[in-house]
Formats: C-alpha cells, structure tokens, sequence
C-alpha cells in the first residue's frame, strides 16, 4: 500500500510507511489539528468488503481504545476512508524488542524489568476481558529511556472475524509465540498470553525461540505434541531458578501454567535475585591492625630527649651533638685536674704543710663537734 504516502485518511496525512507485518502495514502520519505525529496502521484492503469483519473491527477498537497503561500503546482513532480500514495510534520514536535482541544477549535484570513492564499491562488487560492473542518482540516497542509500550492489542481477534482472512490460510498470530490450544484452534483465554510471554522469555535468555520448522503448521504441531527443549540444554549458564520458571510458564495445559502475567513476572524477579551472586561482605582479620607509620607530631614543649634525637636526624645537628660532646669531655677533665692540685692549701700566700682534701677540708670544718665529759682538775688544799 505505498500508494498512500502522500495522501490522506481522515484527518491523517500519510508521510512515510514505517513497518509491515502480516496483518497490517504501519504509517507514520501528521495530524494537524492536534499538532502531531501519529502512527497509522492500515488493515488489509479486501477486509473493508466484509460486513463481519467491519461490524467486529468497530466493536473491537472501541474495546481497544478504552485501555489506558502506562505500558499500553494508546489508540487515539479508528476508522474506515474509501475502503481502507485503520487504526490510529501513539507515535513513538522507537524501536522494537525485536531489535533490540538482536543486538546480542541481555543482563538477566533487564530482562526481568521488561517482563515485569509486559506482564503488568497484560494483567491491566486482562482484568478487562481483552487477550491480546499475538505477544511476540515485535509488538512490542522500546522507547529511548528504556519504556515498554505493547500494542496490536485485539489485532488477531478482529481478523479472526474475517472469513476471508482465514479461509485465505493465513495463522492469526505468530506460529513461533502461539499457545497449544490456539494452535488446535479451540478456544482461549488470558492463559494463552501467558504462554506466549514465556515464549518470548525463553528467546530473550536462551537466544532463540523454543521451536523451530520449516512451515509454520510443523512450528505449531511442536507447540501442541513436542517435549519443550530445556532452555540449559540449549546455553549452559542459565541459572537454575530461572529454568524453572521457564519450564512452568511453558507448560502444555494452560491449567499447570502462571494463572496470570504478573506471577509470571514476579517468578521471574526472585528467580533472577536467587541467581545474582551474592555481595562479598568483609570479615573481620585475626591478625593484628597495621600500625600507622611514625610520623613527628608537633610538641610545644619538648622533652630534652626528644630535641637530641631530633637533632640527631640531621646532619648538622649531629655534628653539634659530637663537638659539644668532645668539649664538654675537655672540661670535664681539666676539672678534674684541678680538683687534685686542691690538696694543696694556701693560706696568707704561705704555703703549709699538706692537709687533707678540700673536700675532707670542708667536711671538717662544718661537722658539729660531739659533746665531750668535763673532768675537773683536783685543785690544791
């Protein structure tokens, strides 16, 4: 449909196709009495011809329209312009989930952030009756800052109201996401969902999808009879806990799966956090503390000690240290000479006859004499 660009439907000008899938192909657009970008999805043509269809597409966009999430991409308008059907939506300047994975393997928390995102707008649906039947990395897109929106919401449920549309051979859905029982062509509920996003958890930790075959109808009878491939079988480092979530999001009776996409989530988390290595806290040492090296602190008042040993640091002051060392040795035995020359006393400049020490000398001098017994002198009758 390139024929479009350039052209308008409704109050949309169409400016350039931007994506195209099995079931529609996407415009971007420019409405200008709002003032803004919006992305067009036009449904194929042949449909605007079937009255079923036309009554269902009405009744389903109305449905759609009403889902306000944050992670929901939102429907501004529906309609139907000479015999093109669309659907009117949020812009987003975005790539996919798709393109995202192909960038290579995500951290197991990034992935458990966009489960949680998915997870919790499938439930808001869900609470609501809408199965959105199509869960797949390509309706889902991934904003700058990392937000989740899905969209294609009810997509596959209005063209199953399209004979044409599926006598023509076409699987509404994805064969590689759908569930068992939408491949058995019964009827589904929100627990088909839940299969699909598990799908898409087993191609974001393992690297590709679960089943793999030449036509999609062989795709499909691997979802319905085959044993599922174990995600560790298939990349080694997968953890655990994370396996078995997997294994029961998986499982082939809706009724042993999650019962709904925030448990499903939620599994996930504490899975993810049960792997996550733990912090390595510190211990505490036997060994004794290490000692901070010596460093001077300033004392105002320093200890006599304390000044040699500094002084002796330095080359200087240990050459002080010496010769006033050697000088005071000098002294000390020039003294010592004169103290032995005292044994000489001098009197009036008289020399004398040797007398004991200055030392005994003094000690001499100073002593208090001892009380002596008085004998009286007989004296003469």
């Amino acid at each position: 449909m390139s024929d479009l660009i350039g052209k308008s439907l409704g109050s949309y000008r169409i400016l350039e196709q931007i994506g195209v899938g099995g079931m529609a192909t996407i415009y971007k657009a420019y409405q200008p009495g709002m003032d803004r970008y919006v992305a067009i999805k036009v449904l194929p043509h042949y449909l605007a011809n079937d009255q079923q269809f036309v009554q269902r597409f009405r009744r389903e966009a109305q449905a759609i329209a009403k889902l306000e999430h944050p992670h929901i991409l939102p429907v501004f308008d529906y309609g139907e312009h000479e015999g093109v059907t669309y659907i009117a939506m949020r812009y987003v300047e975005a790539g996919t989930l798709k393109e995202i994975m192909a960038q290579g393997q995500m951290p197991l928390d990034e992935i458990s952030r966009i489960i949680g995102q998915v997870g919790d707008a499938l439930d808001y649906a869900h609470r609501l009756g809408v199965v959105h039947r199509d869960i797949k990395p390509s309706n889902i897109l991934v904003d700058a800052q990392g937000n989740t929106y899905l969209t294609d919401f009810g997509l596959a449920r209005i063209m199953e109201s399209s004979q044409q549309f599926t006598a023509s051979g076409v699987s509404v859905g994805t064969p590689a996401y759908m569930s068992p029982e939408q491949g058995k062509g019964i009827k589904v509920d929100h627990r088909s969902d839940i299969y699909s996003l598990g799908v898409m958890l087993y191609e974001m930790v393992a690297g590709q999808v679960p089943y793999a075959a030449e036509t999609p109808l062989a795709v499909l009878l691997k979802h319905i009879t085959d044993p599922l491939p174990l995600p560790r079988k298939v990349k080694p480092d997968i953890p655990e806990p994370v396996e078995l979530v997997i294994l029961r999001a998986l499982a082939k009776e809706p009724g042993d799966r999650y019962q709904s996409a925030s448990e499903l989530a939620q599994g996930l988390a504490t899975a993810v956090r049960r792997a996550a290595p733990l912090p390595i806290s510190p211990q505490k040492s036997t060994l004794p503390a290490a000692q901070p090296p010596l460093t001077e602190t300033p004392d105002e008042h320093p200890s006599l000690i304390t000044r040699v040993q500094r002084s002796w640091q330095t080359p200087r002051g240990k050459a002080l240290l010496v010769g006033g060392t050697a000088v005071i040795l000098i002294l000390f035995g020039f003294l010592i000479t004169q103290l032995n020359k005292a044994d000489v006393a001098i009197t009036n400049g008289d020399v004398v006859a040797p007398t004991a020490s200055v030392a005994a000398q003094i000690v001499a001098e100073t002593a208090v004499p001892s009380p002596t017994a008085v004998i009286p002198t007989p004296t003469e009758s």
